[in-house]
């Protein structure tokens, strides 16, 4: 379902030290091959389209079948998106019961597939990164404006986060949360309901739309502030 993401099934055993998750922010604004040249820490981002926070759940646990990472990184703007409960409801059924997930499988299967285990094939090279190298400039006017108001998460969104930072407690994992710069997705309001939030879970909290990074809005964004390109993610 998520081939990018899958493909820490792929690397080596307890080799990934630091993961990402998070929606298309993440595996736009998170280069790991950049972190391991500059500071030599392995990482991964496991992400998806439109991710929504049970596929982010489910993401992480699986990623964590294999791998042992000391820190987890999520980019909560995946918690700002919504889905119907029928849709997240099928989508956990079909981790239990795969013959509605995968309804379409029995057309490619051979002998060897019931009698061997799986082989993960597909490693994602750039380790989840996307890249994206055309750049159209982003209109900031009022971008980050400080104010009080607060844009509330809904409560299946917050339920998920704080089972998120369950399952990273008890394997030791440090959770932190980010927030990958872009004007077209984030405002103080969302700000200020994380900052909050975080507070509460005991957790830290990165707002890469308020650090100096260096990011020019005319040639580091790919779609007009919604996406990093390459030029940008570096710079996180």
């Amino acid at each position: 379902l998520h081939p990018d993401a899958d493909g820490i099934l792929s690397q080596r055993r307890d080799s990934i030290d630091v993961l990402f998750l998070g929606d298309s922010l993440a595996y736009c604004g998170f280069m790991p091959l950049e972190l391991w040249d500059t500071y030599g820490i392995p990482g991964f981002v496991c992400s998806s389209l439109a991710e929504k926070t049970f596929e982010t759940q489910e993401l992480l646990e699986q990623a964590l079948r294999c791998q042992s990472p000391k820190v987890v990184v999520l980019d909560v703007n995946v918690l700002y998106w919504t889905c119907k409960k029928e849709a997240a409801a099928f989508y956990k059924l079909g981790a239990k019961v795969p013959v509605f997930r995968y309804h379409d499988r029995w057309k490619s299967l051979s002998l060897s597939d019931f009698c061997s285990m799986p082989r993960y094939t597909a490693p994602s090279p750039d380790r989840g990164y996307h890249l994206l190298t055309k750049a159209k400039a982003a209109d900031v006017e009022g971008y980050m404006a400080p104010m009080e108001e607060r844009e509330p998460l809904s409560r299946t969104n917050l339920a998920d986060l704080k089972k998120i930072t369950e399952v990273c407690r008890k394997r030791g994992i440090s959770l932190v949360l980010f927030s990958a710069p872009s004007p077209a997705n984030w405002t103080m309001r969302r700000h200020n309901t994380i900052q909050d939030t975080a507070e509460s879970l005991g957790l830290p909290y990165i707002d890469g739309n308020l650090l100096e990074l260096g990011i020019d809005w005319d040639t580091d964004t790919y779609d007009r502030g919604d996406h990093l390109n390459y030029r940008g993610a570096a710079k996180v």
